[in-house]
């Protein structure tokens, strides 16, 4: 990438860094030197996490039990208000199995994820570079191409009130789509309703 404004105006030094210099020029101030830092590993922010930063996904972790519990008490919910078939709920609380739900002529067909292997990979790659665990996924044909939709609690937990509300009462849900060409996810909220037993994405 080349350099922004910014840069062009305040460059960095021969190493890649701003010096001190270019910090004072720049108003910026640094609150601790190399020489307060005591060790110890430091989280790398991926795109990944800034957007879910972005979008207010922060703070304190789940461990997977909890997010378990949360995924199962969501699955339950979308059985009672969007008649999301039972065997959905029943697969994930035994072993874990996760289903999709494709939309064809208007419904939404259930299948197993473990179907398609690159959809296994798709999950897989999701939860391992996020913490997020998956509990539904729903699959939409556009004019531009596939939309897989990964529906899941993220490992961090979500500082915005009302998200489970959210989904119950409006189909509203955060949700992550895997883009091939980005190498990562386009991350934000989408619509649902419930449809002959599975879930169709709404906008």
């Amino acid at each position: 990438m080349g350099n922004n404004n910014f840069e062009s105006k305040h460059p960095r030094s021969s190493d890649g860094k701003f010096s001190e210099k270019n910090r004072k020029e720049a108003g910026f101030e640094l609150s601790c030197t190399p020489d307060d830092w005591d060790g110890g590993e430091v989280e790398q922010e991926t795109d990944v996490t800034r957007d879910l930063k972005a979008h207010g996904v922060t703070q304190a972790d789940l461990d997977e039990a909890e997010q378990v519990a949360k995924a199962e008490e969501t699955l339950d919910m979308l059985e009672k208000t969007y008649g999301l078939h039972p065997d959905v709920a029943k697969a994930f609380k035994e072993d874990g199995t996760l289903y999709y739900s494709e939309r064809m002529g208007g419904m939404g067909v259930l299948y197993w994820v473990d179907n398609k292997p690159e959809y296994v990979q798709a999950v897989k790659d999701f939860e391992e570079k996020t913490g997020g665990k998956v509990y539904h996924c729903v699959l939409t044909h556009t004019e531009f191409g596939e939309l897989f939709d990964l529906m899941y609690i993220p490992k961090k937990e979500s500082q915005k009130e009302g998200d489970f509300e959210a989904l119950r009462d409006h189909g509203e849900a955060f949700i992550a789509v895997p883009d091939d060409q980005l190498g990562g996810y386009e991350m934000g909220y989408a619509g649902y309703t419930g449809a002959g037993g599975g879930l169709i994405r709404k906008w």
